[in-house]
């Protein structure tokens, strides 16, 4: 039977019980619920940006399929490529607008330099997001890695994704602490608090004072 241990969650600050190796988030210990929670919200951005894209694509189908071949100056395929090709432009450089896409904007998270914490532009956006864009075969595995918090395309924009939340926390702002570590919860972490110091006794039953 695995064995059963307790950790604080860096993030929410609940003690939570786990059955298997405790996983990070930033290298932080974050609980599964917290950690879903995040991971749920970048993949919800993303969808919403793939959306849309395919709203682009779809609407110049749309306008070929139903414009007058006869007709001057009527649109051909290529407004279908050009729409294709601006989405992808747009999919490259969606993170580079102070760190946010439309899909992150809405769900409330946002890119940042992983040093600096400060918003991405357009040249580290283009670095995160080359990977899924030219190889979408990568998608299930960074969908996999945003448990996590660094996904593929990170190490190349030098960017990580914050929770907007939680902003000021040191889970996103702070240096990774590795597992096993307690999240401060405030002033009655266990580094907080100050115990009176011992005193001399005569009981024989107390250990001796150093």
């Amino acid at each position: 039977m695995p064995k059963e241990t307790v950790f604080v969650c860096a993030l929410c600050g609940q003690a939570r019980r786990v059955f298997r190796r405790q996983k990070l988030l930033y290298d932080w210990p974050v609980c599964s619920v917290c950690r879903g929670r995040f991971a749920g919200r970048r993949r919800l951005a993303f969808v919403i940006d793939s959306l849309l894209c395919l709203a682009v694509v779809a609407a110049a189908i749309v306008i070929v399929v139903n414009a007058d071949p006869t007709a001057k100056g009527a649109p051909g395929v290529e407004l279908i490529l050009a729409a294709i090709f601006g989405s992808l432009v747009f999919f490259l450089f969606k993170d580079g607008f102070g760190g946010y896409s439309p899909g992150k904007k809405v769900m409330g998270v946002r890119v940042v330099d992983c040093k600096t914490l400060e918003p991405i532009g357009l040249i580290a956006s283009l670095g995160r997001n080359a990977i899924p864009v030219f190889f979408p075969v990568t998608t299930p595995v960074i969908g996999i890695q945003l448990e996590e918090g660094y996904r593929l395309g990170d190490g190349l924009g030098r960017s990580k994704v914050i929770w907007l939340r939680y902003a000021e926390h040191p889970v996103f702002t702070g240096p990774p602490v590795g597992a096993g570590a307690l999240a401060d919860q405030g002033e009655f972490a266990p580094w907080r608090v100050e115990l009176p110091r011992a005193q001399k006794s005569t009981n024989p039953y107390r250990p001796p004072q150093q």
